[in-house]
C-alpha cells in the first residue's frame, strides 16, 4: 500500500493553515500509510497516529492521543481530501482510526 506526505491543520483548534510535517529528531519528512501509522522518511521510525506529538504554532505542543477521536477524524479527513487519495484508503484511514 503507498503512504501519502502528511500535511494537515492541527486536529485540536483546526486552525485552517496547513503544514507538511517534519520529524524533530531528524527534520526528515512525516508520511502517512492507510492504516493510520505515521513514519519519518530519514529514519523510519514508524507508530500509530495516536503515539506522535505535534507543536502547534496556535494551541501549542499535543500528542494525538490527548485528542478526541473527531478531531483525528477531521485531520485525516483532510489529509484525504487535499492529496486525492482514493476512497479506499480514505475509508481504510478511517476504520483504523474507529479501531483504536
Amino acid at each position: 500500500m503507498p503512504m501519502y506526505r502528511f500535511k494537515t491543520c492541527c486536529p485540536v483548534c483546526l486552525n485552517p493553515d496547513k503544514y507538511l510535517w517534519e520529524h524533530s529528531d531528524d527534520d526528515g519528512d512525516i508520511y502517512i500509510w492507510h492504516n493510520c501509522q505515521l513514519q519519518c522518511n530519514y529514519c523510519g521510525e514508524k507508530s500509530s497516529i495516536l503515539y506522535w506529538q505535534f507543536n502547534c504554532k496556535t494551541s501549542g505542543h499535543h500528542t494525538y492521543k490527548s485528542c478526541n477521536k473527531m478531531q483525528i477524524i477531521a485531520a485525516v479527513s483532510q489529509i484525504a481530501s487535499l492529496d486525492n487519495i482514493s476512497g479506499e484508503i480514505k475509508r481504510d484511514m478511517l476504520n483504523a482510526l474507529y479501531d483504536m
